[in-house]
């Protein structure tokens, strides 16, 4: 039995990537942990609300990111998949490979974006970092457009 450890964004691969899931599930039996890691800025820029309603923005933002992940694991437990969610935050490279080595996951099934090559020499890309800092396979789902 498999412990995977899914990576979502909420992006558009998000679908393609839970599909995957389902198959790899299916086929390996394994339990699947759906991990979201949460970015939390201000969206404008000089933003000076105070920490009381920065609080208030970062509960939000989880609470709707908590209820998001909870219904793609829904989705996937009504297909048989054995299912668990969990959000952090923080840097997301380092936040997944935090969760693989302490939870001793078999593999990592994430999506790419495919944004292009001077997208990601500009501004890097996470998958590319997880390749290389992930001690355990991983599985990539490409947007459709890639």
């Amino acid at each position: 039995m498999k412990k995977i450890l899914v990576a979502i964004d909420f992006s558009d691969v998000t679908d393609a990537v839970l599909e995957e899931t389902y198959r790899q599930a299916t086929v390996s039996k394994g339990l699947v942990e759906l991990v979201h890691v949460a970015h939390h800025e201000p969206a404008l820029v000089g933003f000076t609300g105070g920490p009381l309603m920065e609080m208030e923005y970062v509960s939000s933002s989880l609470d709707s990111e908590r209820s998001k992940l909870e219904a793609f694991a829904d989705q996937l437990r009504e297909r048989g998949v054995d299912v668990t969610t969990k959000v952090v935050a923080g840097s997301t490279v380092e936040e997944i490979i935090k969760e693989v080595d302490a939870k001793h996951f078999d593999l990592i099934i994430g999506g790419c974006h495919g944004r292009g090559a001077l997208f990601n020499l500009v501004v890097g890309s996470v998958t590319q970092s997880l390749l290389h800092e992930a001690k355990v396979p991983m599985l990539i789902v490409p947007a459709k457009d890639s």
